[in-house]
Order: structure tokens, then C-alpha cells, then sequence
């Protein structure tokens, strides 16, 4: 499928796929690009916090250029980072994960896109894996596969889909769709969460695949940051 940006298209392959971005956007050439394979071992301890202040909302869901998208009706709260808050604007799905972990590929990847007034960009990510059911999940994606689009779910606390505990791997990155801007900070969690076949399908029924190749680390720092 092709997609634009300011009238130029794109798309995850072909003439116009990922290889071929910075010669469309010379900002996807950079040296802190996204995603990355999140190496454990090169993790070094942080002080740093992220805490989710989510509240429910509904939701409206769409599918908007390359992902399957929930855009909140009210506030759906904030997370934040080393005590500074930054509002969550919306999520979206990747098919599969666009982060690695270890060299692992997940199912599918859920990006937590939340900004601060200023204009600085932050987004938590999440791994789907498949498995159990996810409550929040289904109300998240209320009428998937079935249901056509766009449409609106009911209230939903996107905070209950991230893991409870474990650890979250910190490091500055990019934006993962051109223009690949840079200077976003960037928090994976480690722990996967679990999703049905039939989530994970609907989730890529609509997505298709959509991941980004991970990018070279070019020794950027990495920090782990201690279960909250």
C-alpha cells in the first residue's frame, strides 16, 4: 500500500519502502533513528521514572495512512517522565513489532504517541504477543474484525495495557514513519502483553505489515529503568 507526506509517497516496500526513504527524506539517514534491537545486556541502570496517570476515554478508531490508529474523544490522561508530564495524544499498532528484543520479533507492537505543549515528542511501546485475551484489548478495538471503520469504542484506560511490572529500556530515537524526525525519547517495555489470535488478527487485518527494519544503535546510550 502507498502512503504520503506533503504529497510524497511511501510505502514498506518496493521502489518507495523503508531502503529508500532517505533519499525521500534525508532526515530518515540520521544517526538516532527508530526502532532499534533492544540489547538487554548493553543496558545500563537509570534513575529514571515513567509513570502512567491514564484515564479512561472513549476512543475513536480509524485507520489512518499506515496504522491501525485510536485518537481519544476526551483527556485520556498522561505519562510521566522523570516527573514531567506528557499528554497522550493517541496509539497505534505495528504488524509485527517493530522493536526487537534480544533479537525477538513480537506479534505486534502498540505505540503510546504522547507529547507536551512545548512540542517534545515521547512514546511508550509495547509488545502483543500471542496468547490469552486482552480485556482491554476488545473494548479498545470494540467490533474488530467484523466491524468496518472508523467507529467508537466505549471508555477505555489504555493504562491497563501496560505491564504491571518489569523493566522499560529508555533510549532517544526517532519517529518510525517519514519524515523519521529525531529527538524522541523513547521508553519499550520488556514484558510482552498478551493477545488472542483473533486480537492479533484483527490487529493485522488492518495494519498489514507495517514495521520499520530496526535501525543501527551507532552507540547510543540505553538506559534500564527498575520495575515501577
Amino acid at each position: 500500500m502507498i502512503y504520503a507526506v506533503d504529497d510524497t509517497e511511501w510505502s514498506y516496500d518496493g521502489p518507495t519502502g523503508p531502503d529508500h526513504w532517505p533519499r525521500l527524506w534525508p532526515s530518515c539517514d540520521g544517526t538516532s533513528q527508530s526502532p532499534i534491537d533492544v540489547a538487554t545486556a548493553a543496558a545500563v541502570p537509570g534513575s529514571g521514572t515513567v509513570m502512567p496517570h491514564l484515564q479512561p476515554t472513549p476512543w475513536r478508531l480509524t485507520h489512518e495512512g499506515h496504522a491501525l490508529r485510536l485518537t481519544p474523544l476526551g483527556s485520556a490522561g498522561h505519562v510521566a517522565l522523570d516527573g514531567v508530564a506528557f499528554e497522550l495524544r493517541q496509539a497505534h499498532f505495528h504488524t509485527p513489532s517493530e522493536h526487537h528484543l534480544d533479537g525477538a520479533v513480537f506479534d505486534a507492537e502498540m505505540h503510546l504517541v504522547c507529547q507536551r505543549a512545548s512540542g517534545e515528542t515521547a512514546v511508550i511501546a509495547v509488545f502483543l504477543k500471542q496468547g490469552a485475551s486482552c480485556a482491554t484489548l476488545s473494548r479498545a478495538l470494540d467490533g474488530l474484525p467484523d466491524g468496518g471503520l472508523p467507529r467508537e469504542s466505549p471508555a477505555v484506560d489504555l493504562g491497563r495495557l501496560l505491564p504491571p511490572a518489569g523493566h522499560a529500556y529508555r533510549y532517544a530515537g526517532s519517529l518510525t514513519t517519514p519524515p523519521c524526525t529525531e529527538g524522541v525519547q523513547w521508553t519499550v517495555f520488556g514484558d510482552p502483553v498478551t493477545a488472542s489470535p483473533g486480537q492479533i488478527g484483527a490487529i493485522h487485518r488492518f495494519c498489514g505489515a507495517n514495521a520499520r527494519p530496526v535501525q543501527p544503535v551507532n552507540g547510543r546510550p540505553m538506559e534500564v529503568l527498575s520495575p515501577r
